[in-house]
């Protein structure tokens, strides 16, 4: 008898402190995403997660670059592993995002690499201030996650001429019923992720994960507008239109504007001048999907090695446009097409190493939406890919040496996001 009274008093003791627990009105489930809050609201913790599981197949005519180049790559990789936490602290107006990135390449080994790192503040009335890292406003595929692209992958004009990575700064935000505006300055504005180079001697990096003392700009100036014609702001936060959702459509223009500093940015001691635009437009018609884009960019004072000798400037430019319908409830089939001019022909080739001419085409199947999708595309180079090549893409150097046929790959790509 006394030992069964120990017992009963010690459960009784446990559910006390559980009770205590519970009285702190904390909650945590599963809300478009698990969560953790406090009872009043004020505070709140999101974690999300990402991964995509790709395998890719890349076919070269006798590729002759990086030594013994194989004529076929093909294998597995994890195209992104993201965790996310977001949330708000004091109250729903102090809102935060830190989010990492596992790489699944070789040269760095798996290891996470610090991406979105910000403070946001909601003064009302359509106002917003962001201070911290994340991607400049530009081009809208590279404003919409990679978790909710139309195509395995971003087109290779947006990762050329694009914000690819992550910048340090303060935005100033304004949004009204129909339309958007962004204003940003930062230490640098990246663009192209790929082996290439943006195409000038001088390239100006990214300020991700940098000291105030690593900044390669005097100045870097982003902005963005749109105006929303039609529809909701969030059924453009993807890049396709599902079923029954009603017509929207989006209009938006952007500028960047930065001037390299010549004694971080390379040794060459050039300061390149860039100035970008870029134009696009989406239409949802609730069950298929448009989407084109326009960018230009004029490189100044930044000794290109275009052409037949060194020049002072260069004017690049590409449009690409995009659509995708749905053939069931879960299955969307889609197409795009890409052409841009680099204007950094390598001296003495045979043919034009600056031009992307690009079609990619592919089916979707959608388990659950985004959150668990497959994806397969094909996409093919109707002239030889040099400058605009991105292994990110699985688009691969082309041989600069003789005039053949373009490269094509082929990727099929399981994602899940919890």
């Amino acid at each position: 008898a006394t030992e069964i009274r120990g017992i009963v008093q010690d459960v009784l003791a446990d559910a006390d402190t559980r009770a205590s627990l519970q009285s702190s009105g904390a909650t945590a489930g599963w809300d478009n995403g698990f969560f953790l809050a406090s009872s009043d609201g004020n505070f709140r913790l999101n974690i999300d997660g990402q991964v995509q599981v790709r395998w890719a197949w890349n076919h070269r005519k006798d590729p002759n670059v990086g030594g013994n180049a194989e004529e076929n790559n093909w294998g597995f990789e994890l195209a992104r592993t993201k965790l996310f936490f977001s949330g708000h602290v004091v109250d729903p107006s102090w809102q935060y995002m830190v989010s990492m990135a596992f790489s699944g390449t070789s040269n760095v080994n798996g290891f996470a690499n610090l991406q979105n790192a910000y403070v946001n503040k909601d003064f009302g009335n359509g106002f917003s201030l962001r201070v911290g890292q994340f991607r400049a406003p530009y081009m809208r595929e590279l404003n919409v996650s990679s978790a909710n692209q139309l195509t395995v992958e971003r087109s290779l004009l947006s990762n050329y001429f694009g914000q690819t990575d992550y910048s340090q700064g303060a935005m100033l935000s304004y949004a009204a019923d129909a339309f958007a505006v962004h204003v940003m300055y930062s230490d640098g504005i990246a663009q192209s992720a790929n082996g290439a180079g943006p195409g000038w001697a001088n390239p100006i990096l990214s300020s991700q994960n940098s000291p105030f003392t690593g900044r390669t700009t005097d100045y870097a100036f982003s902005a963005r507008g749109e105006f929303k014609a039609a529809g909701t702001w969030s059924q453009f936060d993807d890049m396709t239109s599902w079923r029954g959702e009603d017509f929207g459509l989006l209009i938006g223009a952007a500028m960047i504007w930065e001037k390299a500093n010549s004694a971080n940015a390379g040794a060459a001691g050039d300061e390149a001048r860039v100035f970008g635009l870029t134009a696009d437009v989406s239409a949802d018609f609730g069950g298929a999907n448009l989407f084109g884009s326009f960018v230009y960019r004029h490189v100044s004072d930044a000794n290109t090695n275009a052409g037949a000798g060194n020049e002072d400037s260069v004017s690049q430019w590409g449009f690409m446009f995009q659509g995708g319908f749905f053939i069931t409830d879960e299955i969307e089939i889609f197409a795009r097409y890409e052409y841009g001019q680099a204007k950094t022909d390598v001296n003495n080739a045979p043919f034009a190493t600056d031009r992307l001419n690009a079609l990619t085409f592919g089916v979707n199947w959608y388990f659950a939406r985004e959150t668990v999708k497959w994806t397969t595309d094909f996409t093919v180079g109707f002239n030889p890919i040099i400058a605009f090549a991105d292994p990110q893409a699985n688009i691969l150097t082309d041989n600069t040496t003789q005039k053949e046929s373009g490269q094509f790959a082929l990727r099929t790509q399981l994602q899940l996001l919890f």
